[in-house]
């Protein structure tokens, strides 16, 4: 008598494990690069927004000081709270180590959930997308809250799927905690909540056939979520204070997230092209998970496109940046992947090579803006100052610039951080009558500005251009620094006159 015969279980209800496949050696060879790019996007130097967080966290008298003395747009609760956790730190790296955790998760769980609903390429061609993304390889190694909101949003919906309508209450209790920290972490994670809820509405509605019972379902599903989102509101989130910035059209912000999205150009073509282009695959991936009968196929739509625009409408906010719909985008780049890798095993020629094309684009377009995040980081403002801190011979240094706010933040920062820091000194542009500045500090996002070489600053001094230090394209700014001209001796007047 067999072995399995004498335990009653016969062979073929044995656990068979499954072999790993050489698309599965891939997807981790993905993974492995995709991790390591997030954390060679971490290095570098803070940008503004990062230094204005730590700034909060420093502040804080304590943990709950940070929710109730620091009402501001910029103070992302969870992010300050690792920042106030850290303290002061030599190494800049470690204020982003929860954000490049967040990353590596992420890629995880895009990984987990492309394979668990569609299959093993899938999660390959997820993993390639969200890895290569610049917008998400820029914002999952930022010190702010947009990575842990991403990482909460996998979460959430790793825990719903893949449906709703079949969810435990294990699943049901952890979607409740990642949302709530979701939440927490960046207010912008409210559109997920919304987009999550609709597409259970769908899913629950088709499911049960019963009005009243589909209402208590999505009452116990998705209850404490909004709950915390309202309380939350009552708590922080009411009566903030903006801090500013450059302010732009709705128009372009769409524009601009969806050529980020899709890796095309950032240009006003490129802007007027890709929303119409991503609305059309939202709309194809959606029609076709429908007809392969994927609980999924109302998710796509709910998350990218309804859940933003009711978002949006109700919080009209005063200014409004590509950035608060990073959430969403590893939900689009899923979609791309199951359009790209359904399209490749389509019975035509032309699908397959459009879908490869398709995917060769997206993959290559993001390649020059992570080569500059690499190369550049979010600014290369340590270095301009050592350099301005290595030309004189200990004596006092003057410094302005064209925007005292921001680029006063910066000097001061890093002007602390450097051994020969103590000399540097920013002079507003009030004090520039009695203290005229030895360089003057040009800052701009825009990468397509030729700086002149020489300013003229009335009733200041003439500059002319020495060096210029480059930044990644979206967080950060390049700096172009003006080293002021000494005017030169006047001739003697041969005449001998006076």
């Amino acid at each position: 008598m067999s072995t399995d015969s004498q335990q009653g279980v016969a062979p073929e209800a044995m656990p068979v494990r499954a072999k790993s496949t050489p698309i599965d050696w891939a997807t981790l060879l993905a993974l492995g690069l995709a991790s390591a790019a997030i954390v060679a996007a971490a290095r570098g130097d803070l940008w503004l927004d990062e230094i204005w967080s730590l700034a909060f966290a420093m502040n804080a008298e304590s943990a709950l000081d940070i929710v109730t003395s620091f009402r501001h747009d910029n103070n992302h609760p969870l992010n300050t709270l690792f920042l106030y956790c850290a303290g002061t730190q030599e190494a800049l790296v470690v204020y982003r180590l929860h954000a490049i955790l967040a990353g590596v998760g992420s890629l995880l769980l895009c990984a987990h959930v492309a394979r668990r609903d569609w299959g093993r390429m899938e999660a390959l061609v997820s993993t390639a997308l969200v890895g290569m993304s610049f917008p998400l390889l820029l914002y999952l190694s930022e010190a702010r809250g947009y990575a842990l909101a991403i990482a909460f949003g996998l979460g959430a919906y790793a825990a719903l799927g893949p449906d709703p309508a079949t969810v435990t209450r294990w699943r049901t209790a952890l979607f409740w905690v990642c949302s709530a920290l979701g939440m927490v972490s960046h207010a912008s994670f409210v559109m997920l909540s919304v987009g999550f809820a609709l597409w259970s509405a769908v899913r629950i509605g088709a499911a049960t056939g019963s009005l009243g019972r589909a209402l208590r379902r999505l009452a116990v599903l998705h209850g404490p979520p909004f709950v915390v989102i309202v309380g939350w509101y009552g708590l922080f989130l009411r009566d903030l204070t903006i801090g500013g910035g450059p302010e732009y059209s709705t128009g372009f912000v769409t524009g601009q997230a969806a050529v980020m999205l899709l890796g095309l150009p950032d240009s006003p073509g490129g802007r007027a092209v890709a929303p119409v282009l991503l609305l059309l695959l939202i709309g194809l991936g959606s029609w076709w998970l429908r007809r392969q009968g994927d609980a999924r196929w109302s998710l796509f739509p709910a998350v990218l496109v309804v859940a933003p625009a009711l978002v949006l409408l109700a919080a009209r906010p005063e200014r409004l940046y590509f950035r608060y719909v990073v959430v969403c985008f590893p939900f689009a780049l899923l979609l791309l992947a199951r359009l790209a890798v359904g399209g490749c095993r389509a019975p035509q020629r032309h699908w397959r090579w459009l879908a490869l094309a398709g995917l060769a684009g997206v993959l290559a377009g993001q390649v020059p803006r992570d080569g500059r995040l690499m190369r550049f980081g979010r600014g290369q403002y340590a270095e301009a100052l050592r350099f301005i801190a290595a030309q004189p011979d200990g004596r006092t240094v003057l410094i302005g610039s064209d925007h005292d706010f921001r680029n006063r933040v910066l000097v001061d920062f890093y002007a602390a951080r450097l051994d020969r820091g103590a000399s540097l000194r920013y002079v507003g542009q009030e004090e520039w009558a009695e203290k005229t500045p030895e360089w003057i500090l040009l800052h701009s996002q825009d990468l397509s500005w030729r700086p002149p070489e020489v300013a003229v600053l009335k009733d200041v001094a003439t500059y002319r251009r020495v060096r210029e230090y480059g930044f990644c394209g979206v967080s950060g700014w390049r700096w172009i620094l003006l080293e002021r001209v000494e005017p030169e001796p006047r001739a003697a007047d041969p005449s001998g006159g006076g």
